[in-house]
């Protein structure tokens, strides 16, 4: 009888203890039902779509949405949607961010959570990956060390568009579709160049510094790879790794603004205030300072390397060759027109915007024609030799043209394209 008793007793106070301190566990699962897209939807990376769906539970805690692949394994980041209600039907648009996604299927999951348990719903869709090499993109920002070169490959292959605004544009390419991916606004950004060094987008170049620090004056491609110079002189040759292949250095008082490589030389033009424009021409094997050569103190718009030579296009619709030896070829006078930017299009062929339009010139016949097609005054242009395509901007306003015929291949309004479509287009 004793021993039953203590038993009976110990049975009591387990009874107690649980009663108040064992808590009921949750053996309940949300449930989950995906609405849309409907089965099997074909979507291609970049793309936005939307996904509705419901969950209910009496403890629904969260909602997440993803997109996992055919191992039900996440492959981008999830979006998180916060219950309001119970059940919860709710609709979010939602993109397929991951741009390295291969083509093949792949699954919208939606996962709802409670305080311990979670279920998912799926839904099966058909995905269309973009073939893309990443090239990147070098910036030259100016920072309180100086210059410093920044490498972005996440950014592709692209174009660089100033707006009126001054606001910076980027264009990733990824073989048949564009992102457009807005730059900070900064007055230390100063031109951009594709890492694969066949194309300088843009660059901007400042005369004079009156902060005195270091400052950046224009950026240039040369076979080493590309060109960085600053205020006071210096002018660093930089490889595909940001390393320092050659350190070029300009008279004292002189800064410079674009960089021709020709057969064996670099050929920098210089500007020093007060005094004019010279060109510095330096070796390309050795780095020494071969010559000096006195040139006209006219802005310079564009330069290339042109048949062994260096092609100039100046502010006021100036067009020449510089060779080496100091041998001016003039093949345009200057005007009284203001060039806004010019580029090289291939088969001795000149494309500049000035007063009036835009214009086609021919370096052997040193005929100037209008290209009527296009009514407008470009800011700025860039050629795709691949493509065959010229880049035209102005303002918010960006299109592509074919060179042959100059149709419009693609217009757009860039700031509503941002506002509206989250910046993805299709090409």
């Amino acid at each position: 009888m004793l021993i039953n008793k203590r038993v009976q007793n110990w049975t009591l106070v387990l009874m107690l203890i649980c009663g108040f301190s064992c808590k009921k566990e949750n053996t309940s699962f949300p449930v989950v039902e995906v609405i849309q897209p409907i089965a099997n939807s074909h979507f291609t990376v970049g793309d936005t779509l939307l996904v509705e769906a419901k969950a209910s539970d009496d403890n629904l805690r969260r909602v997440e949405v993803t997109v996992v692949d055919e191992n039900f394994l996440p492959v981008q980041t999830s979006s998180s949607v916060t219950p309001v209600t119970n059940p919860m039907h709710f609709t979010r648009w939602f993109e397929i961010s991951n741009l390295d996604l291969t083509s093949g299927v792949y699954h919208i999951r939606v996962r709802a959570y409670n305080d311990e348990n979670y279920a998912s719903g799926f839904q099966q869709i058909q995905v269309a990956g973009i073939p893309k090499v990443r090239q990147g993109w070098y910036i030259a920002r100016e920072n309180t060390n100086g210059i410093a070169v920044e490498y972005y490959p996440e950014q592709g292959n692209g174009k660089l568009v100033y707006t009126s605004a001054g606001d910076l544009l980027g264009f990733e390419i990824w073989n048949g579709e564009q992102r457009v991916k807005t730059l900070p606004r900064n007055e230390g950004i100063e031109g951009l160049i594709d890492n694969d060094q066949n194309n300088l987008i843009h660059s901007v170049s400042h005369a004079v510094n009156p902060g005195g620090s270091p400052h950046f004056t224009g950026i240039g491609l040369v076979n080493e790879g590309f060109a960085i110079m600053s205020y006071q002189g210096a002018v660093q040759i930089l490889g595909a790794n940001n390393e320092t292949k050659r350190t070029l250095l300009l008279p004292i008082g002189w800064s410079g603004e674009h960089i021709v490589e020709t057969n064996s030389s670099w050929m920098v033009f210089a500007q020093k205030p007060g005094i004019g424009k010279k060109v510095f021409r330096f070796s390309s094997s050795t780095g020494i300072l071969l010559s000096e050569i006195p040139v006209a103190d006219q802005e310079i718009i564009y330069t290339k390397n042109y048949n062994g030579s260096a092609l100039v296009v100046t502010k006021n619709e100036r067009v020449y060759g510089l060779t080496e030896g100091g041998v001016v070829n003039e093949l345009k006078a200057a005007s009284n027109a203001v060039v806004n930017d010019a580029v090289y299009i291939d088969d001795d062929q000149l494309l500049y915007a000035k007063n009036g339009g835009l214009f086609q010139f021919d370096l052997s016949t040193k005929q100037e024609i209008k290209i009527e097609a296009v009514p407008y005054v470009p800011e700025v242009l860039s050629y795709d030799e691949v493509n065959e395509e010229v880049q035209l901007s102005k303002g918010q306003l960006f299109e592509v043209r074919v060179k042959n015929g100059w149709s419009v291949k693609k217009s757009l309004n860039l700031a509503q394209q941002i506002l509206e479509h989250g910046a993805v287009f299709n090409r």
